[in-house]
């Protein structure tokens, strides 16, 4: 027989003194037997029924309110919820601070009643405390997630800085870092998680691009702490990064005469020029592109490049060569002519040109050149300023760097100056006139 306690004809025999005022409860009896009622706690006029997994399968939906709430004869302020369309769940009702709340702790049958009995212990433990568990959770499921930080990466840090950072971070954010840890709030990455970045993109043979994405994600993850997202850094110590072997290719002057006839040739002379400018002024190929009207100073005879332009994010005015000066005055008037600011517009005029690729595979090809990279002609200015006697501090200056770490990548290049000077001093001090020959010598077994 099935029936509710709010309706004694229909449990008949059943002491109408016993009846539960919270929620109807559906009682079963089974051959005569009250199994799922048996224990009761009588609190006035009510019996409070130990609650089961199968008795919380048996509520019945409330028909005139949207959820009802059966409580439980083991725990106080813990209950069984149903809702209208027979949705079973377990929550805690309790105050505190001055507020009534109801927290849910999961869905039945996902949750078990013990499951959820204890956990209730749990959560009113913390009540006790003066902990308010629907507030830490709330707090939780509104944590920023690396979604967010990276919104406000990209709004808020990446346009303080060059336009290819914002570029070239985008990339890495699209491809590695987001489809790993895009959903995680900020404040759960683990140093696991950033490693498996790491792994994947050097599994996918790309190791320089792993550790830009762990260079990104540790940039992130610093401005997190300052926006009080979370304490510690993840990326720190997180990951053991792929060697980097820097390239030394510098151009001989054979390979600079045969560049210079292809670019006399090349169809598109926009492109060529902006190549000649990098060759003349050892400037990065984002700076060649981006170039303007406006920084130049002819009477000066310097460019000036804005913070924004530069790798160092600063000012920097390199002085130009008179080779340099009447490229760019010819740049800068066909540029007044077609009312454009940039001295190598894009299509169109709109913009600046956003590419040399093509280009410069073309002309690598046309002057056989082999294994040279468009950024290589930096460094062959900087080696032939060397040739020339140019101290590190003095090249650091004139190519921008902001570390004389990044400069001294050329000190081995002083070998051939540092061992002529070494010749001269000794031909003095031994009454040479002419300083010895230099020989090569062969070592190891023939």
């Amino acid at each position: 027989m099935v029936g509710h306690w709010f309706a004694p004809e229909a449990a008949q025999g059943i002491d109408n003194s016993r009846r539960i005022d919270v929620l109807p409860l559906i009682f079963v009896a089974a051959r005569g037997s009250r199994k799922h009622i048996r224990a009761r706690t009588p609190i006035g006029n009510r019996t409070l029924p130990n609650l089961t997994d199968t008795l919380v399968r048996s509520l019945p939906a409330p028909a005139t309110t949207k959820k009802k709430l059966a409580p439980d004869d083991k725990l106080k302020r813990f209950f069984a919820q149903v809702t209208r369309d027979g949705c079973r769940s377990f929550v805690i009702r309790y105050s505190i601070y001055g507020r009534e709340r109801l927290y849910t702790i999961g869905k039945f049958p996902e949750w078990s009643i013990e499951a959820a009995r204890e956990e209730a212990k749990r959560l009113l433990r913390l009540v006790d405390q003066g902990i308010d568990p629907k507030e830490q959770r709330d707090a939780v499921r509104e944590a920023p997630t690396v979604k967010d930080l990276t919104k406000r990466f990209l709004e808020e840090h990446a346009p303080t800085r060059r336009p290819s950072y914002l570029t070239n971070n985008k990339l890495l954010l699209r491809n590695w870092i987001l489809p790993e840890i895009g959903n995680l709030k900020v404040a759960d990455v683990r140093p696991a998680q950033v490693e498996e970045v790491h792994r994947k993109a050097t599994k996918a043979g790309s190791p320089i691009t792993a550790n830009r994405a762990v260079s990104t994600m540790s940039k992130m993850f610093a401005l997190a702490i300052r926006w009080g997202m979370r304490t510690d850094n993840p990326c720190k110590h997180a990951v053991d990064r792929n060697n980097e072997i820097r390239r030394q290719r510098y151009l001989k002057p054979t390979e600079f005469a045969r560049l210079t006839d292809a670019l006399k040739a090349h169809p598109s002379q926009g492109a060529a020029d902006c190549i000649r400018l990098i060759m003349l002024t050892g400037c990065r190929r984002g700076e060649a592109m981006a170039a303007r009207t406006d920084q130049i100073d002819f009477e000066k005879g310097r460019w000036v490049k804005p913070p924004s332009s530069t790798k160092q994010a600063d000012d920097h005015a390199p002085p130009l060569s008179a080779a340099a000066l009447e490229i760019l005055a010819r740049l800068v008037r066909e540029a007044e002519k077609a009312r454009t600011p940039y001295l190598f517009p894009g299509r169109n005029h709109k913009g600046h040109i956003a590419d040399l690729k093509t280009s410069w595979r073309s002309l690598c090809k046309a002057a056989d050149l082999e294994g040279v990279r468009l950024h290589d002609l930096r460094h062959s200015f900087a080696s032939i300023a060397v040739s020339r006697g140019a101290t590190l501090p003095l090249i650091g200056a004139l190519l921008g760097h902001s570390s004389p770490v990044t400069t001294a990548r050329y000190s081995h290049l002083y070998d051939d100056p540092q061992r002529a000077l070494a010749e001269s001093v000794a031909s003095v001090i031994t009454g040479n006139s002419e300083p010895a020959e230099i020989m090569s010598i062969k070592t190891g077994r023939s």
